[in-house]
């Protein structure tokens, strides 16, 4: 039996709290009881690695049986989970900080409320294949190692898609600065406002800010 929290590797600490690894092995004989899980405001992935896991909320009365790997939201009511006793079960669960999952991936997490989606068919082949690597895995490190791999992919797409969306800002703003909109910018640049006005800064020079204080800016920018 092995419950085991792990930290993520560096790069992926800005987004991931934490992993939670399972590995569980059951006599026949014996019939694990349900695991109570309370109402939490989390959000994350989870990867169903060998054996059978069916969530259970009576406050709805739904059950259902979970995919192979789930991304999911904050949990509205208290679930029951049932794990199959005759097999073993190992499951990894990525448990993301405030905001981090939206960031990732650009999903509204209104989506996800209360409710554990197939991964495989919210972002396709890259999950089917992670879920395949982690099937075939033969040790915790190399497991761990398999999820890293994918989130970190994740974040250097993000960031080249970010960076190349910053780029284009400079000749838009001048271009056409009747439509600047810092916010608006700023959160397709996956920046936030003061993020923005430092690294525009930075990348043209100039030495003024976006703010209300700074009208001079404003004048040529707006």
């Amino acid at each position: 039996m092995l419950h085991q929290f792990y930290k993520p590797i560096p790069e992926l600490e800005p987004y991931i709290r934490d992993y939670l690894l399972l590995h569980f092995r059951f006599d026949k004989l014996f019939v694990a009881p349900p695991k109570i899980y309370p109402v939490l405001p989390e959000q994350g992935f989870t990867f169903y690695i060998r054996g059978l896991c069916i969530s259970e909320t009576p406050e709805i009365a739904n059950t259902n049986k979970r995919p192979r790997s789930v991304i999911w939201g904050q949990t509205l009511y208290l679930q029951n989970m049932h794990v199959d006793h005759e097999k073993e079960y190992i499951m990894i669960n990525i448990c993301f900080k405030p905001g981090a999952l939206f960031k990732l991936f650009r999903i509204p997490m209104t989506d996800f409320l209360h409710k554990n989606v197939d991964a495989e068919m919210v972002l396709g082949k890259e999950v089917w294949e992670t879920n395949e690597k982690l099937a075939n895995a033969k040790t915790y490190i190399e497991l761990k190692s398999i999820i890293d791999s994918f989130f970190v992919d994740k974040v250097r797409k993000m960031n080249e898609i970010c960076w190349s969306r910053f780029e284009k800002t400079p000749s838009q703003i001048l271009q056409n600065p009747s439509q600047f909109n810092l916010r608006k910018m700023a959160d397709d640049s996956c920046l936030s406002n003061s993020q923005f006005e430092r690294k525009f800064k930075q990348t043209v020079a100039l030495i003024q800010s976006f703010t209300p204080e700074f009208q001079g800016l404003k004048k040529h920018i707006l």
